[in-house]
């Protein structure tokens, strides 16, 4: 079967940038969120819970002829050190679907096998993540 190209959406990244007041809050609540945002036992709590998170232990050969990652569950977030925009392409296989991600900027490629999906529904990209949502 045939490549076949999925649509990748690019969410409009967060709205650090934008102020409270922009989107619809009022101009006091802008300078309250910004003096919580400072407060010391909130970076502490942030610093301790990125702490907390483990790392992932699996390595991932990014040669195309070694066996493909696999993934499950109806809808799957992929972290990648992919950069720039993303094409997401799609496989029928004799056993569910393959995935293969590829940086447009930089060639990098990533395939992914979904043994339990019919077919993969669409795609989100974000900065060093990519989100599936599989049938």
């Amino acid at each position: 079967m045939q490549w076949r190209p999925v649509e990748v959406q690019y969410p409009r990244s967060n709205y650090l940038g934008d102020s409270l007041s922009s989107l619809g809050l009022e101009p006091t609540a802008e300078a309250n969120h910004k003096a919580f945002l400072q407060t010391p036992e909130l970076r502490e709590a942030t610093k301790l819970h990125q702490d907390s998170i483990p790392t992932s232990k699996i390595q991932f050969n990014e040669d195309l002829r070694s066996e493909a990652r696999r993934v499950s569950g109806k809808v799957v977030d992929i972290e990648t050190a992919m950069n720039g925009e993303v094409s997401v392409f799609q496989r029928e296989v004799e056993h569910g679907v393959e995935v293969l991600l590829r940086s447009d900027s930089s060639g990098q490629l990533e395939l992914l096998r979904h043994a339990d999906a019919s077919t993969l529904l669409g795609a989100v990209a974000s900065e060093g993540r990519v989100g599936l949502l599989f049938d």
